[in-house]
């Protein structure tokens, strides 16, 4: 994306350490979140680390994760009077002190802001919208509204047990869980593509959900991953109650919808910030644990699921009916009517 415009302001060491807080909700559906230093941070696309380097004057880290815009697993969609919605994310993974999985919906009301007041952040309550990566945003035109599904979320979170389906009114930006039926795609789903697809009677249409071989492998990984290991980020107690976990540094991870922010910016801060630790794997190549990967299909964190089959041709198909919620599995459907 291109960098937006907006002058950096003044700010004291004591204004940035209090706003650059990453844990703050919204108390209300949505919560119009009034922080100047995260539009600074907005317009000058720093992390949290680089920014703290920046305003303290030293290269330091604090106890609870700071805000940033450099997220991956989030999602843009440009709507057609062009303001741009960015929906939630994650920055870094869980062996980062600023590891964070955001619930926030940030609005730029033309593709280059010129003034902050072309930046809205909304927040919500985490009972209202779950901390989402790795989700698909789907604007389904004439309804002005964008469908978010699934995501990955932090271990043991409701991601991991379900597929959750989240609506956002762009009139007010409020947002809606809705209650889906049918033959559901497999919990834990993220990674995938989503697409409107008109209807030709008048309906509102359905969202065709794409799974594909890499998206479904990579759902395994991270299981075993929330299985074997644990995480150590600081997260709210509000957010599900999370367990206390160790950090952990997973190298399976592919940079899968990373931001063009992250992919310019972060390359040279990671290796600077990691060069003196010892990084650890889950997964190690050497041990033979990339040839194991069919024996892991196997086990029993998919067998809950009646469509997977790894002899089965990749990529698996679903939709969603927007007027009865409905899932549908559409390789079963096409079998149907042969």
């Amino acid at each position: 994306m291109d960098h937006p415009s907006i002058l950096p302001i003044d700010m004291t060491k004591e204004q940035f350490e209090a706003g650059v807080i990453a844990d703050i909700y919204g108390t209300a559906n949505p919560s119009i979140m009034e922080n100047q230093v995260w539009k600074w941070m907005i317009s000058t696309l720093h992390s949290a680390w680089s920014a703290r380097k920046s305003i303290t004057l030293a290269n330091s880290f604090s106890h609870t994760p700071g805000w940033c815009f450099q997220r991956f697993g989030q999602t843009k969609t440009t709507l057609p009077d062009g303001r741009v919605v960015y929906i939630a994310g994650e920055h870094e993974d869980g062996y980062d002190p600023d590891f964070f999985i955001y619930n926030d919906v940030i609005v730029f009301n033309k593709a280059t802001p010129e003034k902050e007041e072309d930046i809205t952040i909304y927040g919500y309550p985490v009972d209202v919208f779950l901390p989402t990566d790795f989700h698909t945003a789907t604007y389904v035109p004439g309804y002005e509204c964008i469908y978010i599904i699934g995501g990955t979320g932090y271990m043991h979170g409701r991601h991991r047990r379900e597929v959750v389906v989240q609506c956002l009114d762009l009139g007010d930006f409020s947002i809606r869980e809705v209650k889906t039926s049918g033959e559901k795609p497999r919990a834990y789903l993220s990674k995938h593509t989503a697409q409107y697809i008109p209807a030709e009677d008048g309906a509102t249409g359905k969202i065709r959900i794409v799974l594909s071989q890499e998206s479904i492998i990579s759902s395994i990984i991270d299981s075993e991953d929330e299985k074997d290991t644990e995480e150590a980020p600081r997260i709210a107690q509000s957010i599900e109650d999370e367990d206390t976990l160790k950090d952990t540094l997973d190298e399976n991870d592919t940079g899968y919808g990373k931001t063009d922010i992250e992919k310019e910016n972060t390359a040279g801060e990671y290796e600077e910030r990691n060069s003196d630790s010892e990084e650890s794997s889950n997964y190690d190549e050497e041990d033979g644990a990339a040839t194991d990967l069919s024996q892991m299909m196997q086990r029993e964190n998919m067998a809950a699921n009646p469509h997977f089959d790894p002899k089965l041709p990749f990529p698996k198909v679903y939709s969603l009916d927007l007027d009865r919620f409905t899932w549908t599995y559409e390789d079963a459907e096409k079998k149907a009517t042969k």
